[in-house]
């Protein structure tokens, strides 16, 4: 009995030990992803039983949306920009130099994060009104008001991504992984709340979800380092000028969501949420690209690091080979099946057919632009992970002008469905953009 237990927590310890290959970190990303996933679809299944697809579900939605943009945003260049500048530091300056980089980062977005959250305090009704605003005049007195339970999500975000960047560097790959499990562990049983609280538990679980998430996770990385560093050096005046470019990419990609959203919601209520709903299921593949995509970034990084740029190149477009021979054969699948895989997940309760059938539409729409949409993700992770963030920025730029055009033309005609096929064209039109502009980059 001791060998097996000493064998258990010599295998959890090598779980989440740094140093771990690409391959062994694509298949630990999987399996967190795949337990996080399944959380995660309990989650919007019990949403959809409890909220179905009416109003509640569009005010939660528009005041998510918000910090999507103003926080989500942001923060998310935490892991894009931070974990190429952290590895070049781990390889050139040693684990010391990249311990006092991260400390500096740490004290950087702890101001930033405070002063983010007393901007949204005193902006967040008209932020709503912007998101959403062809949304009654009730449904927008709900969304504000679920904006304010949600802003304590604000820090949560913040060192969520903080922490993700930094265990990613040290290619420990499954303490990040493990903040969308802790997420879902809060939010589910506050979830079973909803017939009392209504609308506002699922709010207050995303909250607090959040800040148990960044909690556990950055708290091991600030023992490991010093507490607080220097705010200003010339690793983070690197964060701030390499930030510029996919700050701007990032906006417009979100404006381009938003966009979406607000011609979604001069179609009947219910619009937002099949096309929510629709891209939910579509999580259930994006696991894979996201494993891929997350070691993909710190292979770069390295290779880019040390001027291989002619492995980097054979390591791309093989990984761009390989995945096509498995997403390929999935997407078909998805989209022959996807009527019963949607009723599957969400119709029961308040989720009715109509709501399965509309959802349906939605969800083949992303279907049909998997592969594309990996190809993106794989192009956007080489040249992240070669500190070359300009080129992403000029995609978005055409995307977002492909995307209002795409709405314009099929909105009248297909309802919520073109504006689902408006997207996963506009994902084609980058995906092929992407990839030829790589190919120059690295050829």
């Amino acid at each position: 009995m001791r060998r097996i237990g000493e064998s258990l927590l010599s295998s959890a310890r090598g779980l989440f030990a740094p140093g771990q290959s690409g391959r062994k970190g694509v298949l630990i990303i999987l399996i967190f992803t795949l337990v996080s996933k399944s959380m995660g679809f309990l989650r919007e299944v019990l949403m959809a039983y409890f909220f179905g697809a009416g109003p509640a579900v569009d005010a939660f939605v528009a005041a998510y949306t918000v910090y999507t943009l103003a926080v989500l945003l942001p923060s998310s260049l935490l892991p894009v920009v931070g974990t190429p500048i952290l590895v070049e530091q781990g390889i050139k300056g040693g684990r010391e130099k990249q311990k006092e980089v991260f400390a500096s980062l740490f004290s950087l977005w702890l101001v930033a994060s405070f002063g983010l959250m007393i901007l949204l305090a005193i902006t967040g009704p008209w932020l709503v009104r912007v998101v959403a605003p062809l949304l009654p005049k009730e449904t927008h007195s709900l969304a504000v008001r679920l904006f304010y339970v949600l802003l304590p999500m604000t820090l949560g975000m913040v060192f969520v991504h903080l922490a993700v960047a930094y265990y990613n560097a040290r290619r420990s790959f499954a303490i990040p992984q493990t903040s969308g499990i802790i997420m879902n562990a809060v939010i589910i049983p506050l979830m079973f709340a909803g017939p009392g609280l209504g609308i506002y538990a699922l709010g207050a679980g995303w909250s607090l979800g959040y800040l148990v998430a960044s909690v556990i996770l950055i708290l091991p990385a600030l023992v490991s380092s010093r507490v607080i560093g220097r705010v200003w050096t010339p690793q983070t005046k690197e964060f701030f000028v390499l930030s510029i470019p996919l700050l701007l990419g990032y906006g417009l990609d979100q404006i381009n969501t938003t966009i979406g959203r607000i011609f979604a919601s001069s179609l009947p209520s219910g619009s937002i949420s099949y096309l929510y709903y629709g891209w939910r299921v579509f999580d259930i593949p994006m696991l894979l690209i996201t494993a891929l995509t997350t070691v993909h970034l710190t292979k770069a990084a390295e290779m880019a690091s040390v001027g291989n740029i002619k492995e980097l190149r054979a390591f791309t477009f093989s990984l761009i080979g390989k995945a096509l021979l498995v997403i390929g054969p999935l997407s078909l699948l998805m989209f022959i099946f996807a009527g019963p895989i949607v009723k599957l997940v969400f119709q029961r309760g308040a989720f009715e057919a109509e709501a399965a059938s509309a959802t349906t539409i939605t969800f083949r729409c992303f279907v049909l632009g998997m592969f594309p949409l990996f190809v993106s993700y794989v192009a956007l992770a080489t040249f992240r992970g070669m500190k070359e963030f300009r080129i992403p920025l000029i995609i978005s730029v055409s995307g977002i002008l492909f995307s209002i055009l795409g709405n314009v033309i099929l909105i009248k005609p297909f309802g919520v469905g073109g504006l689902a096929a408006s997207a996963t064209i506009t994902i084609y039109l980058n995906a092929a953009i992407m990839l030829f502009l790589m190919w120059k980059r690295i050829r």
